[in-house]
This record gives C-alpha cells, sequence and structure tokens, in this order.
C-alpha cells in the first residue's frame, strides 16, 4: 500500500491530520472514526486524486456481499473477505477532470488509521432477505489493511445487531 503514496501525499496527510484534530477533537471521533483514502485514478493520462474521509461505520450492501460469497464459491464470508472486499479497486463510469475520457477510471479505499472501537454495518435494499452466514472471528486483527500503525488494531467481537425487517431487530451480546 505505502508504494501508492509519495512525499507530496505525507504533507497532504500531515494537514488533514491537523484538520481532523481541530474538527473532530472529541471522544466519539477519537474512538470510533477510521481515516480512510479513496483514491481515483484514470488509467488514460495518469490522473490521481486523493480524497481523505472520515467516518464512524464502515458499510458494505448486501449485494456488495453476495459478490464476495460468489467470488468465493459460496463458502461463508469472514471479516478479512469484507476487509478485502472494501480496498479492491472498483471501475467508475466517469470522466477524468484532466484528460476529458470517460469511463477510465477506477476507485480504490486504502484505510489509513483504524478506530479503537469497530462497527461494520451491512446494508439491506428494501426488498432484500438476509440470507447470508458470516463468520465472525471473536478476535478480529486488521492490521494487514491498515496503512499507518499506530496501533495493533485487534478488535474483540462483543455484539451483533441484525436487521431482521422494518424496525425489528435481533442482537447477539457477549
Amino acid at each position: 500500500i505505502k508504494k501508492c503514496f509519495n512525499k507530496n501525499f505525507s504533507i497532504y496527510y500531515q494537514n488533514i491530520e491537523k484538520f481532523f484534530k481541530t474538527n473532530y477533537n472529541s471522544i466519539i471521533s477519537e474512538l470510533f472514526y477510521f481515516k480512510y483514502n479513496s483514491r481515483i485514478t484514470c488509467h488514460n493520462c495518469g490522473f490521481i486524486s486523493n480524497n481523505i474521509k472520515f467516518t464512524s461505520l464502515l458499510e458494505i450492501s448486501l449485494e456488495e456481499i453476495k459478490k464476495i460469497k460468489k467470488k468465493n464459491n459460496n463458502r461463508n464470508i469472514a471479516i478479512k473477505d469484507f476487509f478485502e472486499y472494501y480496498q479492491k479497486p472498483t471501475h467508475l463510469l466517469i470522466t477524468c477532470n484532466k484528460c476529458g475520457k470517460k469511463d477510465c477510471m477506477d476507485n480504490s479505499n486504502i484505510i489509513l488509521e483504524g478506530p479503537k472501537i469497530l462497527i461494520i454495518k451491512t446494508n439491506k435494499g428494501k426488498n432484500d432477505k438476509f440470507d447470508i452466514k458470516f463468520d465472525f472471528e471473536e478476535n478480529i486483527n486488521l492490521k494487514d489493511f491498515i496503512l499507518y500503525k499506530k496501533n495493533e488494531y485487534n478488535y474483540e467481537l462483543i455484539g451483533i445487531v441484525i436487521n431482521m425487517e422494518k424496525d425489528k431487530f435481533i442482537s447477539y451480546c457477549k
């Protein structure tokens, strides 16, 4: 991952760090926020756009989960599969701002820093049925998926909330 970034990105990231500390200086952001880079690359002219974002949730749709399951020969999905998919480049149907060519852009997400408390949210469409089995490891280590290793990024699973249907949830807690 580090090969993707040059000296200019390091300066850019330091400025973002100052912005984050000024604007997101709270116990909530300290505990729950991810910092990640959404990187858009043009394959025609080589233009690269880095956009650092902050979020308290990593979200994945049921449609994406089904793609992961199909790719993995329908075996149960582990947290590791989710993070590999999250960082995989996706094709964008947009026009490059530099060369003007359409349909030549890819977006990839690189997690720069992880939170102290990890929350992963799955989204299902209005008519989707949540019929996919996950394998939730009791201990999750994300150090291979995070660029700047300020912590060990070991997480312990303490609860799962499942949205069964509109306004009906089931929760499992340790």
